[in-house]
């Protein structure tokens, strides 16, 4: 095996979506959230040294919050002579109890339909795994919501666990990484990793608003000082619908503004799950690996400017240095500053994607109409379309950041094939899902690059046009869809450049015009 796994292919598997058929479905994941390195060859020792320090964490926090017989509350009271440690250690056994008893209350609710979920062991040992979490993390604790993010992630350990076939490359290597005896200590890293960028959207405001409200009575009530009040979760909300969604769908955007729907209304819960509430296991499961992908993609792009900053000379001699080496040697300052820095952006285009998806829904219905929509979002036949559609609004936002798009050599050709199948059209004409629960299986292309070989069949447009009868046109609106079957991303028409390949195109069309009349003119004088 080789020493160093080349990123480029490792994020080929998850964009192609079949790693729903492998049986290393979790080792791409700990090699996606940076539990290993790139490089094989440290997995053993990085592993153990994990393994071992979750060991002690168990050890650690095993006994707290569990009842005990009377005799053991005996001598615990006999042994200790100071009332005052009393009264705290009973303080702190009780909010252990009250914690854990919270934990296993939801952690009961967690995917009852399943009967994996509904089994004790299981529940027991994501008990455990959410308890050990908020004992080391006293300023975050338990919130709800984490044991849906850690069910999934025990579920992948433990099933790919199971079915694991050691390759005969290196039996030792395999046999050590997908250990079923480490599957709990696998698990919580794997969650230590998601809530390191996801903590801050889980906090509870109260220590928040008052450092707020020290703000707010010493500052004017400017915009700035509005913002800062505002938690990042609603923050990221309001960005992802007034900033993101505006550059790939403005006019869905100001619809949404009219209707007066706050993004946190229906989006808090997509961002904090990662969109577990709207989709079944298995479509979660491969969301996730679009999510994480992206995230080491973002990751490695980060440590290389990072490292071309700290090392400028070195960065320019050695312009083919791995990923795995420049994030080595990093200084502390500068990883630091790299998990400031990095966020899961693939979830905010699954969200843009999400409202693309129901586009015509929104237009179309009044505000409790789409309040509902979005609220109790439909269940879609194939969820590949929906990643596929949230790759196209990745490549259309990162085509204006500068240290994305210089990662992406071939971006440019990307934005031109993307742009090339956009044809003008009306927001009327893109077919309607029949049922209010599910969506057609063509509501959206496959990938931009297959779809460079297929070609545009105006019948089979014309058919589906007939099957589902469009509703009256809307006022005159320019707005582009990827196809006749893709939800339409409408966007002004002074700086758009699909607004300047249409002219390019009506213009060419013209001159062929003129050049053939001139032609006849000519034969017919001769």
């Amino acid at each position: 095996m080789e020493s160093g796994l080349d990123l480029k292919k490792l994020m080929g598997r998850a964009e192609q979506m079949d790693l729903g058929h492998s049986r290393i479905r979790s080792v791409y994941w700990k090699m996606y959230l940076g539990y290993v390195s790139l490089e094989v060859k440290r997995w053993k020792t990085e592993l153990e040294t994990k393994r071992k320090a979750y060991e002690q964490l168990w050890n650690k926090y095993k006994d707290l919050g569990r009842e005990k017989d009377d005799k053991d509350k005996d001598k615990d009271e006999d042994k200790n002579k100071n009332k005052n440690r009393n009264r705290n250690k009973n303080k702190n056994k009780d909010k252990d109890k009250e914690l854990r008893e919270r934990i296993e209350l939801d952690v009961e609710r967690t995917y009852p339909e399943h009967l994996f979920f509904n089994c004790a062991y299981v529940q027991t040992h994501l008990t455990d795994l959410l308890f050990v979490y908020a004992k080391e993390h006293p300023h975050l604790l338990y919130q709800q919501g984490m044991n849906e993010l850690v069910a999934i992630l025990y579920l992948v350990n433990m099933v790919q666990s199971t079915l694991l076939v050691t390759p005969t490359t290196s039996p030792s290597l395999w046999e050590v990484v997908q250990d079923c005896r480490f599957i709990d200590h696998d698990t919580y890293w794997l969650f230590d990793m998601v809530m390191r960028y996801m903590s801050k959207y889980y906090y509870h405001n109260n220590n928040n608003n008052n450092n707020n409200n020290r703000q707010s009575s010493s500052s004017s009530s400017s915009s700035s000082s509005l913002l800062t009040n505002l938690p990042p979760i609603t923050l990221r909300c309001q960005w992802i619908q007034y900033d993101y969604l505006a550059q790939v769908d403005a006019r869905l955007c100001q619809r949404l503004g009219e209707l007066k729907i706050e993004p946190q209304l229906y989006m808090l819960r997509w961002i904090r799950l990662f969109f577990t509430r709207e989709f079944d296991i298995g479509d979660v499961c491969i969301l996730w690996d679009a999510i994480f992908s992206t995230f080491c993609h973002h990751r490695y792009i980060h440590i290389q400017n990072l490292f071309q900053r700290q090392m400028p000379t070195l960065a320019k001699t050695r312009t083919q240095t791995p990923e795995f080496e420049m994030e080595a040697q990093l200084s502390p300052f500068h990883k630091q500053v790299l998990d400031q820095q990095l966020e899961f952006r693939m979830v905010d285009y699954t969200c843009c994607a999400m409202l693309m998806l129901i586009r015509q829904q929104l237009m179309d219905g009044d505000e409790q109409e789409c309040l509902s929509r979005v609220m109790r979002y439909p269940a879609l036949e194939d969820i590949r379309s929906l990643v596929e559609q949230a790759h196209c609004v990745k490549l259309i936002i990162e085509a204006s950041h500068p240290l994305y798009r210089s990662s992406h050599p071939n971006l440019g050709l990307h934005l031109h094939q993307l742009h090339t199948h956009i044809q003008p059209t009306s927001v009327s004409t893109v077919t309607t899902p029949t049922s209010s629960h599910h969506f057609h299986r063509h509501t959206l292309q496959r990938t931009h690059s297959n779809a460079l070989k297929k070609t545009h069949t105006p019948n089979h447009a014309t058919a589906a046009t007939h099957r589902h009868p469009p509703p009256p046109p809307p006022p005159p609106q320019r707005s582009f869809s990827f196809s006749h079957s893709r939800p339409s991303l409408p966007t002004h028409p002074v700086h758009s450049p699909f607004f300047v390949l249409t002219i390019t195109k009506r213009v060419t069309t013209t001159m062929i015009m003129i050049i053939i009349i001139i032609i006849i003119i000519i034969i017919i004088i001769i």
